[in-house]
């Protein structure tokens, strides 16, 4: 979801991976547009390559870089399931995207585990154990004509992650006389 003290001037649901949809929005500050995006790609699997993204969701994520690079001013943000070390983080790099938390954070942005989840392997009694997290998977990736002043993680609200947070900078256009 989407809460924003801007104006949204438009919105849709993205349909790229079954049952995991993701959301488009345009927002107005200062007189000018901006894109939001966000993504909820589903997790990677354990296979004999290692952990790894099935298809579906990597082309989720390539639609979604791409559709943040061509509408910039740009800010795609959400749980990527994926560690800086993986070729998808690189290649969301390469197109010109910017990790906000890289930028502007401090530390090391861990979000994940903040506690096990709720899963069938798991006793339900056990799914609230604490953990400290150890992996930063949560993102929030803006087009390089935006600047990110600051970068932090909040404290947990009922969730397995972290929430991430940044301030960004949209800079001012001036009309030509």
């Amino acid at each position: 979801g989407l809460l924003s003290r801007l104006p949204i001037l438009e919105h849709e649901q993205l349909h790229l991976s079954p049952d995991r949809p993701d959301l488009r929005a345009v927002v107005e500050h200062g007189g000018q547009a901006a894109t939001i995006l966000v993504a909820h790609p589903p997790p990677p699997r354990l296979s004999r390559q290692g952990v790894v993204f099935d298809l579906t969701t990597i082309r989720q994520i390539e639609r979604l870089a791409v559709t943040a690079v061509e509408t910039a001013p740009a800010v795609l943000l959400g749980d990527f399931n994926m560690t800086t070390g993986n070729p998808i983080y690189a290649w969301l790099e390469s197109l010109g995207l910017v990790d906000a938390f890289l930028q502007a954070g401090v530390g090391r942005g861990v979000t994940f585990p903040v506690r096990l989840g709720k899963t069938r392997r798991v006793n339900h009694r056990l799914s609230w154990l604490p953990l400290p997290p150890m992996a930063r998977i949560d993102y929030i990736w803006h087009s390089g004509n935006l600047t990110s002043l600051a970068a932090w993680v909040g404290t947990g609200a009922g969730s397995d992650h972290l929430p991430v947070f940044a301030r960004l900078s949209l800079p001012v256009v001036t009309e030509k006389e």
